[in-house]
């Protein structure tokens, strides 16, 4: 018999978000923030199943980050217990490399912070630090930068040149190179306006940058020379000021041909930069819009989009406004959105009530979670508008 199914508005602060993700083809792998599951999502429809759940006190935020190894799905478990988590795909098993509590705040990195290299995962959190992972062993090792303790800076973002990966610092002007080969150091001080840098990219013969400074800069490592431009569209600002700092306007930048693509932080827009003729536009979304007042109830972080990640010609981002997928043909220009629903089973409309009516208390990622491993395919979530608080409305399955 073939489950009837049905669509339940649960409104904004209930939708799926995830902090990082794994692309491939036509699926995205997340560790969902606002619930203890794994999940999968199809990119064209949006259909998304649980393939796990993390077994920790917290339920909530608690994976920063995402990284895949052969059948091991890799988190770094800032926010649970103080460990690499592993989950095997495969066996559907957990298992853990533990990590000393005064160092639980550098289990925070991406999947574009990990790099693979003579059978070790080199890991570089925000703090500047190395975790060198041996999954095998499940153990880890500690490379330290030169010159400077873990928690005195942060990292930008890192980028990967001939076995060699370039780490900008937030509040300075250098960047330290680090050999996989070798796992010798070299600093450069980049002479730059930037006070920081947060963002950095290289497009074949040119490093770009962004920071601290509302700037977009260029840098020619051979000569040590850098050229700042600073025209940017009328309505570009930013949506939050983070206490005692001038920089995080942009967290990713992607470059596809002429253009750069510098996907926003704490600024209100993505911006398309013409290489060539040195330019700076909007790339306008259509429902992307927010000023500063519209930071709407239920988010998870002020970033404006997370995750964003580049595969061939598309780019990838989560709205953290909407929690809706953004795919941008930067070839076309085309824009496509993706609503991610989560798919519940049939049973467990059964077990809150006898009649097709939930009760907004019960609707929590969470109580789906419980029970979605033993019941049968059914319902489905349905994004909406709805942001009354917890326990106030009543909604009829249709």
């Amino acid at each position: 018999m073939t489950a009837q199914k049905n669509s339940i508005d649960i409104g904004y602060p209930y939708k799926l978000f995830f902090y990082d993700c794994i692309w491939e083809d036509d699926r995205i792998i997340y560790a969902a923030s606002n619930c203890n599951a794994i999940c999968k999502t199809n990119i064209t429809t949006g259909e998304t199943i649980v393939i796990g759940k993390a077994y920790e006190e917290k339920e909530k935020l608690l994976f920063n980050g995402i990284y895949k190894w052969k059948e091991y799905l890799i988190l770094p478990s800032r926010d649970a217990r103080c460990a690499i988590s592993l989950y095997n795909l495969e066996k559907e098993e957990w298992s853990y490399i533990n990590i000393n509590e005064n160092k639980r705040e550098w289990l925070n990195f991406r999947e574009t912070d990990v790099f693979e290299y003579n059978g070790y995962l080199y890991a570089f959190p925000v703090q500047l630090v190395v975790l060198k992972i041996n999954i095998a062993n499940k153990s880890v090792e500690y490379i330290y930068y030169p010159g400077i303790k873990p928690n005195k800076d942060m990292k930008g973002e890192i980028i990967l040149i001939d076995n060699v990966i370039y780490i900008p610092t937030r509040h300075d002007n250098k960047i330290y190179k680090f050999d996989l080969c070798t796992e010798q150091w070299k600093i450069v001080i980049v002479n730059t306006e930037l006070k920081g840098i947060d963002t950095l990219c290289f497009d074949g013969k040119l490093f770009w940058m962004t920071g601290i400074g509302r700037m977009i800069c260029s840098w020619d490592e051979e000569m040590n020379v850098s050229f700042s431009y600073n025209k940017f569209p009328q309505r570009f600002n930013k949506l939050v000021n983070r206490k005692g700092e001038q920089g995080f306007w942009f967290n990713t930048s992607i470059v596809y041909g002429k253009f750069i693509y510098f996907v926003p932080c704490d600024a209100n827009m993505l911006i398309e930069f013409d290489i060539e003729n040195y330019e700076t536009k909007e790339f306008f979304i259509d429902d992307e819009w927010e000023e500063k007042e519209d930071m709407r109830a239920g988010r998870f972080s002020t970033v404006k989009y997370m995750g964003a990640k580049k595969k061939d010609n598309v780019l990838m981002m989560l709205s953290n406004k909407n929690k809706n997928l953004i795919f941008i043909d930067m070839l076309s220009k085309e824009i496509i959105k993706t609503e991610l629903k989560l798919s519940i089973r049939e049973g467990l409309i059964k077990l809150v009530s006898s009649t097709p009516i939930m009760y907004e208390r019960m609707v929590n990622l969470n109580t789906w979670l419980k029970y979605v491993s033993i019941l049968g395919q059914g319902y489905k979530i349905k994004s909406g508008s709805q942001e009354e608080s917890i326990g106030g409305k009543v909604y009829s399955s249709y």
